[in-house]
């Protein structure tokens, strides 16, 4: 027998001449019941919403996380590129790095400005400190160094690439693998609050059926 199939049983009280009524003490614990139940459903509703609205912004971080993902790799492939027109002056390396610099330093303009653009829709992102100081150590290392392939580019740069361009290429690598690893934390966060949710959301489906069946 289920709470709700007992509930009327130990509420009823005999009438003198035959009959029953219902005491104030069993309509008290009825409204009581009713009560924990309406309760139960608004706070069921709002933790399947605030759920669904995770779930949204967990997709958006992985979008991000690509993105920063490929600004690593353009910058290991810039690596290469660089290290090719470095030692043998191919023409193909540099149209090569000129592809690669002008896609790196869209998402780096962007990230700089606390936005990331995926597909037809702008994302803000999250710049808390770290990633903040982070995404503007890439930006500061980076802007030189674009500046240099620029010139090259334009066969404006006597001196051509140095080795110390190399270095500092090979800076704005390990610097942009830094920054994967801090924003995929946001990532990590928010997975973490969705499996305490879903959880915390099992349970309160089985006290939920337990008070309606």
């Amino acid at each position: 027998m289920t709470f709700r199939q007992y509930l009327p049983i130990i509420h009823k009280k005999k009438k003198k001449g035959g009959g029953v009524f219902v005491t104030q003490n069993a309509m008290s614990i009825k409204n009581k019941v009713y009560t924990l139940l309406a309760v139960a459903l608004f706070v069921f509703v709002t933790m399947n919403l605030y759920i669904s609205s995770l779930v949204s912004s967990s997709q958006k971080e992985t979008s991000i996380i690509n993105i920063l993902g490929k600004q690593r790799m353009l910058s290991q492939k810039m690596s290469k590129e660089v290290l090719q027109w470095y030692k043998y002056k191919s023409p193909e390396a540099l149209n090569d790095l000129k592809a690669s610099a002008m896609a790196f330093n869209k998402v780096i303009e962007e990230q700089t400005n606390g936005k990331m653009t995926i597909g037809e829709s702008t994302i803000q992102l999250k710049m808390d400190p770290d990633f903040k100081s982070k995404t503007e150590e890439i930006y500061r290392v980076w802007k030189p160094f674009y500046e240099k392939i620029q010139k090259v580019m334009d066969k404006t740069e006597k001196e051509d690439i140095s080795q110390s361009d190399l270095q500092e290429n090979m800076k704005v690598l390990k610097l942009s693998n830094d920054a994967v690893k801090i924003y995929a934390k946001h990532s990590e966060d928010i997975m973490r609050k969705i499996n305490i949710l879903s959880y915390l959301n099992i349970l309160l489906n089985i006290v939920v059926m337990s008070i309606i069946i």
